[in-house]
């Protein structure tokens, strides 16, 4: 495997990995609005937020 083949794997692995954890970052920054806007408590939301996390962690 060539060296360019490595940085670009190494590469795509880091941009997935910076993605994901934005994505669960900025949902939870929101919660707040996000609850008033769809009419629901702040607790769904936390749990929503920790459903996601946990299937980062469960999902290879």
């Amino acid at each position: 495997m060539s060296t360019c083949q490595k940085f670009v794997i190494t590469a795509n692995l880091g941009l997935i990995t910076f993605c994901v954890t934005f994505a669960s970052s900025v949902f939870s920054t929101a919660t707040t609005v996000t609850s008033k806007q769809f009419g629901l408590s702040e607790e769904m939301m936390v749990l929503v937020t920790s459903l996601f996390v946990l299937d980062l962690r469960l999902d290879p």
